[in-house]
């Protein structure tokens, strides 16, 4: 079965270069569901489209934000596998749990965490295989993020009418960190160990210094992901009740609010890193946030589909 996947990546893999040859630029990959399938996102920003499938037989599967590989499970939603875009080669990654509940990716894509339940395993210097650590959690995590060198874990964990965030070393132990009404999201900024937390609830930016030391850094109505630029001198925060992507500055919690004219609820990098998408892939335009400008703007991509094929 993984030699007949393989195969079938190799062939799209190689058909994808000699199209991306005759179409130009190249945004990144996403994941369709629908397709079950790595599509590529041809052009640039305000004139892009979705291109042909480059792999089959994967499902819920995440690209990563470094845009050099995905991971996902097998057709029959067991083996947890990864797709290296430049050589093709689709494989599995080597002691990891079947049948995942989740997978997240660090910032730049470098470790990434794996949950079946309650259970974490933590893998670093992807696409390598190079498993690291495995632990349990409190319980089952609403909201998850690894650090780049796959040292610290951010997991958010439901309590009775509340929600606790607590700070997970690779060898299991422990920290609470502080509660909060509701996990809008969490995420590592680039490289570092400081992260960011938005709680839902109480509308709230949460910046944590070496993911610990929390201070507000921006109040957005009911946050629902968050990143940082590559430089970590910025944070964008999505709220899908403002229908908006914020930029909030680090240096002096200036901020400008960009309408999206839909309703964000992700902020997954593409490539070059300035390019967000914030919507998912389906039966509807795709939703990018173009961070790169003086001012930022928001466009769409037309739904994967028949017309893009």
């Amino acid at each position: 079965m993984i030699a007949k996947i393989s195969l079938l990546a190799v062939l799209a893999v190689a058909c994808l270069s000699a199209e991306s040859q005759i179409e130009g630029p190249r945004l990144g990959f996403v994941y369709d569901p629908q397709a079950s399938a790595i599509r590529p996102i041809l052009g640039i920003p305000g004139s892009a489209l979705f291109g042909r499938p480059i792999a089959s037989d994967l499902k819920d599967a995440i690209v990563s934000p470094s845009q050099e590989f995905a991971i996902g499970v097998s057709g029959d939603g067991s083996a947890v596998q990864i797709l290296v875009f430049a050589d093709a080669k689709l494989r599995p990654l080597t002691g990891a749990h079947a049948a995942p509940d989740q997978i997240v990716l660090s910032p730049n894509g470098a470790a990434a965490a794996l949950v079946s339940g309650s259970h974490l395993q933590i893998f670093s210097g992807l696409p390598s295989d190079n498993a690291t650590a495995e632990f349990d959690l409190a319980a089952a995590p609403s909201a998850l993020a690894i650090s780049d060198d796959g040292a610290v874990v951010l997991a958010s964990i439901a309590e009775s009418d509340t929600f606790a965030l607590y700070s997970y070393a690779a060898d299991g132990s422990s920290r609470r960190l502080l509660t909060a009404g509701q996990t809008g999201s969490v995420a590592f900024l680039n490289r570092s160990h400081d992260a960011v937390f938005a709680d839902a609830a109480r509308n709230q930016v949460i910046l944590l210094r070496d993911a610990a030391d929390a201070s507000i850094v921006s109040n957005v109505d009911r946050p629902t992901a968050v990143a940082a630029s590559l430089d970590n001198r910025t944070i964008l925060v999505a709220s899908s009740a403002a229908q908006s992507i914020t930029t909030v500055s680090l240096a002096d919690g200036a901020s400008i609010s960009t309408p999206c004219g839909c309703t964000p609820v992700t902020l997954a990098r593409l490539q070059g890193g300035a390019v967000f998408r914030v919507t998912g892939v389906g039966d509807a335009p795709a939703w990018l946030f173009d961070s790169s400008g003086p001012e930022p703007r928001v466009f769409f991509i037309p739904q994967a589909g028949v017309s893009n094929e």
